[in-house]
C-alpha cells in the first residue's frame, strides 16, 4: 500500500532490487517483497 504511513525510524534494509530503503515499511510501500537487514553493498 503506497499510502501507508511509515515511521521515520532508520533501520536500513536491502531490497531484492538492490536498493537500500530506510526501513522495511518503506520497502513494502515501494512494492518490495523480500529484503535483507542492513544497507545494500
Amino acid at each position: 500500500d503506497p499510502n501507508r504511513a511509515c515511521t521515520k525510524e532508520y533501520r536500513p534494509v536491502c531490497g531484492c532490487n538492490d536498493i537500500t530503503y530506510s526501513n522495511s515499511c518503506v520497502a513494502e510501500g515501494n512494492g518490495v517483497t523480500e529484503w535483507a537487514d542492513g544497507a545494500c553493498d
